[in-house]
């Protein structure tokens, strides 16, 4: 779910080469990524802490490293999580990964 006020879309132009691989390689690697995240285990420590934050409150950040980025999207996918991503190619490419698992980006720099 898109919040108001909120940018999720970059204002940044891509070359060519750029939206090609925008256009393959999210669902590339998502492929990828769901197939090898589908055999692992996950084990979350401290969820308590995560579950009092949303029952009081609605809202908590989570800090996650960025080589965990594709295990998260998968441990928290299809839910009302939102990540936050620079506005580069870089951040182009992570955003269209996260949201192939049912997440947003939120942009900026």
């Amino acid at each position: 779910m898109r919040l108001p006020g909120l940018r999720y879309d970059s204002p940044n132009t891509f070359t060519p080469k750029q939206r090609l691989v925008l256009a393959l390689a999210p669902p590339l690697g998502t492929a990828f990524f769901k197939a090898v995240l589908a055999t692992c285990r996950v084990e979350e420590r401290g969820r308590e802490h995560l579950d009092t934050a949303l029952a009081d409150g609605g809202q908590a950040i989570i800090g996650i490293w960025h080589e965990a980025m594709a295990l998260a999207a998968w441990t928290y996918r299809g839910r009302n999580y939102h990540t936050m991503t620079s506005y580069s190619f870089d951040g182009e490419l992570a955003f269209q990964v996260v949201h192939c698992f049912g997440l947003e980006a939120v942009r900026g720099s």
